[in-house]
């Protein structure tokens, strides 16, 4: 019994070898591919709240409109302003 415990013990080991070997999916991407799909899954995701703020409506006001949270709206804000300064 406690060799076959060895025999497992050593199979775990290179299994675990073999995984830190295989590159992870993340990695195979380049970052700013990477940067693009997240920033664009963010927009998405909060689609209606920046037209909101696009269009001059107070982040308290564009909140409650779509049921998000303040801090929220003004997370999205500050991002909104972030891309444009970077343009």
């Amino acid at each position: 019994m406690e060799e076959e415990i060895a025999n497992l013990k050593d199979e775990i080991v290179q299994l675990q070898q073999k995984n830190e070997e295989q590159p992870r999916a993340t990695e195979s991407f380049p970052s700013s591919f990477l940067n693009s799909l997240q920033f664009h899954t963010f927009v998405q995701k909060n689609q209606e709240l920046i037209l909101l703020l696009q269009e001059g409506i107070s982040v308290e006001q564009a909140a409650k409109l779509t049921g998000k949270s303040i801090g929220e709206a003004q997370m999205v804000r500050a991002v909104m302003k972030q891309m444009q300064e970077t343009k």
